[in-house]
């Protein structure tokens, strides 16, 4: 009786041991692991998250208001498709000779979600001000418009930080305005 027993717990223990080898090897399950253990962790990650989406549109602001200057593509934390997709965006106003000019008025994070190892989504509401002006010397061509749209944002974490890999408008519930704005 004693050696099935002992035959028990060493199978038991060999297979937490298997298991912890396994989180500690594989990088992603761990992660993924901390994320649905620890609230803190996880935590950090959508501030993580929410960074990685201002930081997106600070340097997507500044590709259209540079008319297309790529100083910080390495830094932009999109995918390629989404490099392309800008400045093809960016070719179509050159084409029209105009320059869009955005200010990101604010961000409101609506839900964030880590749904794998390595993935997450972001639905968010951002308020943004814009006016077009022209290429040759900057004179305004409209009047400045503004805009509030929800985005929801499909996140890829690679190696030790969150990109963009791509994102679609969503409807998002506008929240009340609690303070004057001018």
């Amino acid at each position: 009786m004693s050696d099935r027993r002992s035959a028990g717990i060493l199978i038991i223990a060999l297979f937490f041991l298997s298991l912890i080898i396994t989180l500690i090897g594989d990088r992603d399950l761990f992660f993924y692991w901390r994320v649905k253990t620890s609230k803190a962790f996880r935590d950090s990650q959508i501030a993580e998250i929410i960074k990685t989406l201002n930081f997106y549109n600070k340097v997507l602001i500044d590709f259209y208001a540079s008319d297309g200057k790529p100083f910080l593509l390495n830094k932009f934390p999109g995918s390629i498709m989404l490099r392309h997709h800008t400045f093809r965006d960016i070719g179509f106003l050159q084409a029209h000779n105009r320059v869009i000019v955005y200010d990101m008025a604010e961000v409101i994070p609506v839900n964030i979600e880590i749904t794998g190892p390595t993935t997450a989504t972001a639905i968010v509401l951002e308020r943004w001000n814009y006016i077009y002006q022209k290429r040759q010397d900057r004179s305004l061509v409209s009047s400045i418009k503004g805009m509030g749209r929800g985005f929801k944002y499909y996140m890829l974490r690679v190696v030790d930080h969150w990109i963009i890999q791509d994102y679609e408008p969503v409807d998002v519930e506008e929240p009340p305005i609690k303070e004057f704005r001018f």
